[in-house]
């Protein structure tokens, strides 16, 4: 079996992203409620290479009793594809700019048995728990793979939505969400028969155009939403994930006719323009330096920064990227520093 390894995307922005952000310090503030103090913006539209991501490279062998077919996750089938200088959506050759996840329809054979070739990226960080995240995704229109946008520690904490490529072109389309758990492991990683598993229908054809998958994710709670509106709560501590981990971009097949299907006839391409994550970290350092630099700008009118929803342009009518400020919008408030670790924090002190 090929030893798992991670190609690092290391390099430099293209050139400058084309929206604002305010310096942020103390923090993002969500709904007047939560409060993050990290984030993670990639825009995929206007990169060819970032240090925040690692491409993997790892196989699943061939296992008959689990799908007919095992994966091969390939450097080859990540691309990044940025805009022109002249479009900020399309790319050189016209087709639309982002990062393209690709699952190969022509398979590969060796010692590990028929493999499917197919793409994944991880965020080189770990250390992400609790946040809001979120996905611009254009979802394949050819049958017979899996597209998916999750958190993930192991297989017991996990945080998935999945976009099967059987359902992308129908109306409605289809959003797979689930918690995978100790239950649903129990269960042979049958997540469906667990109550943290919803089959959500969409008011749109996902296959047409790219749309925001965003879930949010505090210590009681995972919500889901497309586009800014509300799919579905998933709730209970026996399904919740409550340690660190990171985000993972798939497109995969492995030929199962109860997920997947495929493997695809033809080369599937899933597009990617942006992930926008605000989050609490894990990492002793990484808080230690937010409160001392919160602590130093906390009367400034920009150190906390509202969220917007959606958090990107998903068309070229969209006018500007992202604009954070606090302002006057919600006065003069300042963090909580009483929270263990700033895992979730809540705005509840106003001065």
């Amino acid at each position: 079996m090929k030893t798992p390894r991670e190609a690092l995307l290391l390099g430099t922005l293209l050139s400058p992203i084309g929206y604002v952000f305010a310096a942020c310090e103390c923090g993002y503030i969500q709904n007047n409620t939560a409060l993050w103090t990290s984030t993670l913006h990639t825009n995929f539209t206007q990169v060819n290479t970032t240090n925040d991501w690692a491409v993997q490279e790892r196989i699943s062998p061939q296992n008959a009793t689990v799908a007919p077919y095992g994966i091969t996750r390939e450097i080859r089938n990540v691309e990044f594809n940025p805009a022109s200088s002249n479009d900020s959506l399309k790319a050189k050759d016209g087709s639309q700019a982002g990062l393209l996840l690709y699952v190969r329809s022509k398979l590969e054979t060796g010692s590990d048995g028929t493999l499917v070739p197919a793409a994944e990226i991880r965020t080189t960080r770990r250390d992400i728990q609790y946040g809001s995240f979120r996905a611009g995704i254009h979802a394949t229109n050819v049958k017979g793979t899996c597209g998916a946008f999750f958190w993930y520690l192991n297989d017991t904490q996990e945080i998935d939505m999945e976009l099967l490529s059987a359902g992308t072109s129908s109306n409605p389309s289809y959003l797979d969400l689930s918690l995978q758990s100790e239950q649903s492991f129990l269960n042979g990683g049958n997540v469906e028969l667990t109550p943290a598993f919803k089959n959500a229908s969409l008011p749109f054809i996902a296959s047409e155009g790219t749309h925001e998958y965003r879930f949010d994710w505090t210590p009681n709670k995972v919500s889901f939403y497309v586009d800014g509106s509300w799919l579905y709560d998933m709730t209970g501590s026996a399904y919740v994930p409550i340690s660190s981990g990171q985000l993972i971009l798939n497109h995969w097949s492995n030929g199962n006719a109860g997920w997947s299907g495929g493997p695809p006839k033809a080369d599937a391409k899933m597009t990617v323009t942006y992930v926008t994550a605000y989050f609490n970290s894990t990492d002793a350092q990484s808080n230690a330096n937010f409160q001392q630099t919160c602590r130093s700008r906390a009367t400034q009118p920009d150190a906390m920064c509202a969220i917007l929803s959606p958090a990107f342009p998903l068309s070229s009518g969209s006018s500007g990227r992202v604009a954070f400020r606090m302002g006057s919008l919600f006065g003069s408030w300042r963090p909580v520093f009483t929270v263990a670790g700033f895992l979730y924090v809540l705005f509840d002190v106003c001065v």
